[in-house]
């Protein structure tokens, strides 16, 4: 099984019991655009999907995004009806070492669901494996383990897709490039599961992936 959290940099801080500004968000998350010192000065590592509406990009100096951002309403301002307001992003520099503790410490509580979890091995992982052979049989299959997975996450905030295939790479291709977020794949038919899927699924990394999609 591969648990996969997109975005998890956001997903982790979205995720905090207290908002990023010391107030508690429940029912809107906050916009958050998370930036890395790259070679010419901080840029953007990634965001939320809302920031795109202002033309942000992975890669995007730091000072170009302010220039490109909402400002908050003025004090005293007569348009403050509710939902005039926009929102206002966070900025804040990604914490890869962050990221990876509280992901471990997810996976800890996975051990509820199997004896055999671990992270994927990257410098920047956002998802889990899970070996669940012989697991599925105490929650009713592998529909009912996903299942009561995915609501013990949602319960911590958290948004997940789900796969279980034959093997590992078959597991992670679908869980990030399959139509549904719990996807169950027979015995024997992940060859033609993974067949349509994009290039990026086969797990290469960047430079190659760019290089594949340009021939």
């Amino acid at each position: 099984m591969c648990v996969w959290f997109p975005l998890w940099p956001v997903q982790r801080l979205q995720s905090e019991q207290q908002g990023l500004d010391g107030i508690r968000h429940t029912a809107h998350q906050r916009v958050v655009v998370l930036f890395k010192e790259g070679r010419r000065g901080f840029e953007v590592m990634t965001y939320s999907p809302e920031a795109a509406e202002w033309g942000i990009r992975i890669g995007m100096p730091l000072g170009e995004v302010r220039s490109l951002l909402p400002h908050p309403p003025q004090t005293g301002s007569r348009r403050r009806g509710r939902g005039t307001s926009p929102k206002v992003p966070v900025l804040k520099r990604a914490d890869p070492v962050a990221d990876r503790l509280r992901l471990q410490e997810i996976a800890l509580r996975c051990h509820a669901f199997s004896p055999l979890v671990g992270l994927e091995e990257t410098a920047t992982p956002e998802s889990i494996w899970l070996d669940i052979s012989g697991s599925e049989a105490l929650f009713g299959g592998e529909q009912g383990l996903a299942e009561k997975l995915r609501k013990d996450l949602a319960r911590q905030r958290l948004q997940a897709r789900i796969a279980i295939a034959d093997s590992w790479g078959a597991a992670w291709a679908v869980s990030h490039f399959g139509e549904a977020d719990i996807s169950l794949i027979p015995p024997g038919q992940q060859t033609d599961r993974i067949a349509p899927l994009p290039i990026a699924a086969i797990r290469l990394s960047e430079p190659v992936r760019d290089s594949l999609q340009t021939l």
